[in-house]
């Protein structure tokens, strides 16, 4: 059921309602993503350029705390399916520059956000791209999610690189014992 609400709330669905009825017979009921007040989507961006404005100052480090975290965290907490989206689509269509897409996952993975479904859809965003940096953030943040659903989505993914398929299988064995 967690799967048919995300794909239900999805902007494809949100668009043709009708079209995710069709697909699972009754589709649950679609969350609003439009801001509630007019000044929400002008906060939206500002928080969005701040996380963006800080990644590009500052990379993110294992066990080092990032400037974009507080405010990464505060667009997690309050902007729902539209922060979803847009971090999904930062990370998966191209929008930001591979490495701080990378970056941006790296810290995602820091906190469990969001739903399962969300999350796997994210690995799997991360896992098909073609920057070895964006995929290896993935395998990060699947091993910091620690969700055994993950499994399943790393072992779909055929690595060329070694040390990132070896990783990747090291994942895999901490995420099934």
């Amino acid at each position: 059921m967690e799967l048919l609400r995300d794909c239900s709330e999805s902007a494809s669905f949100q668009r043709d309602p009708a079209l995710a009825r069709s697909l699972c017979g009754r589709a649950p009921p679609i969350r609003g993503t439009a801001p509630a007040a007019s000044d929400t989507q002008p906060a939206f961006r500002a928080v969005a350029a701040r996380i963006r404005a800080a990644l590009e100052a500052e990379p993110v480090e294992d066990g080092s705390t990032h400037p974009a975290e507080t405010d990464l965290a505060e667009m997690t907490r309050n902007g729902g399916q539209v922060a979803g989206d847009w971090l999904s689509g930062a990370i998966a269509e191209g929008g930001w520059p591979r490495g701080l897409a990378a970056g941006l996952l790296r810290l995602l993975g820091r906190q469990r956000i969001f739903t399962g479904t969300w999350r796997l859809r994210v690995i799997q965003l991360a896992l098909s791209s073609p920057d070895i940096e964006l995929r290896d953030a993935g395998v990060q943040a699947a091993e910091s999610w620690g969700d055994p659903a993950a499994v399943q989505v790393l072992r779909a993914r055929a690595e060329p690189c070694a040390w990132l398929a070896d990783y990747i299988e090291r994942v895999i064995r901490d995420l099934t014992t």
